[in-house]
C-alpha cells in the first residue's frame, strides 16, 4: 500500500528503526480499519456530508482502536490508530492532541495519508497533481503537519511521485483498484491469513464488522 511505503520511507529518513518503525508500519496498514463501522453510503458519497454523516466519520478512529486493542500483540499500536486524524495544531479529532503530544507515527502518517488522498481519485473529486499536493503540504506545515516531518517528506517527494502501482498482499502481485463484495473480502482475508496476515487481526476484524452490522 502506498501510504505504508510513504510512512516507512519517512520514518527511516528520520532515523526511526526497530520496534518503533515496525509499529508505524503496522499502524499505517491498519489505520482505517474502523471505517468498517461506517456505512458505504457515507464513505462513497459524492456530495458534501451532513453534520450527522460527518459525526459517523469522526468516530472511525475510535472504532479502529477498539478493533486493534483486541489483539494483544497490537495494543501498543492502538493509540496511533486512534490518533491518526489529529492535527499538529490540535484542531482535529478525536482528542484534540497537538504537537509532541501526537505520537510520531501519527505525525508521519498524517503527511503520508494526506499526500496519498490528494493524489488519488475520490468519489467527490478527481486526483490533484503531485506538484499541487506538495504545495498544499508545504502550505500547511506548522498547522496541519509537523514541520520536521514535512522536511523529510520534501526530501522524498520525487520518490513518492514514482510510486504508481497499488500493491496488495505482496510486491509480486499488482491488482487494479476495485471494490469487492464483503463476502469476497472475508474469503480473501481468511485464505491469505496464514501467509500475509495475523489471524488474530483477521478474526477481530470480522467479529467487529459482524457486530457492527447486527447493531444497525
Amino acid at each position: 500500500m502506498r501510504v505504508t511505503e510513504y510512512c516507512i520511507a519517512m520514518a527511516e529518513s528520520m532515523g526511526v528503526a526497530g520496534t518503533e518503525r515496525k509499529s508505524i508500519e503496522l499502524a499505517a496498514i491498519l489505520h482505517d480499519v474502523g471505517k468498517i463501522g461506517v456505512p458505504e453510503s457515507i464513505l462513497l458519497k459524492k456530495s458534501k456530508l451532513t453534520d450527522e454523516e460527518f459525526s459517523q466519520i469522526k468516530i472511525h478512529p475510535i472504532k479502529g482502536e477498539s478493533i486493534i486493542k483486541q489483539v494483544v500483540e497490537l495494543k501498543n499500536k492502538a493509540l496511533i490508530v486512534r490518533a491518526h486524524h489529529e492535527r499538529y495544531d490540535g484542531r482535529r479529532y478525536p482528542d484534540g492532541l497537538a504537537k509532541q503530544n501526537i505520537p510520531l507515527g501519527v505525525r508521519i502518517m498524517s503527511v503520508a495519508d494526506s499526500y496519498d488522498a490528494m493524489t488519488s481519485n475520490r468519489p467527490y473529486r478527481m486526483s490533484l497533481s503531485h506538484n499541487t499536493a506538495v504545495k498544499e503540504i508545504v502550505k500547511n506545515s506548522g498547522t496541519q503537519f509537523d514541520p520536521e516531518v514535512v522536511e523529510h517528506f520534501l526530501k522524498l517527494a520525487d520518490y513518492f511521485n514514482s510510486i504508481k502501482a497499488v500493491i496488495l498482499l505482496s510486491h509480486n502481485k499488482c491488482y487494479p483498484v476495485r471494490r469487492i463484495p464483503v463476502h469476497e473480502a472475508f474469503d480473501l482475508l481468511c485464505r491469505e491469513s496464514d501467509v500475509h496476515f495475523n489471524w488474530e487481526i483477521v478474526e477481530a476484524f470480522i467479529s467487529f464488522y459482524t457486530a457492527t452490522k447486527m447493531a444497525v
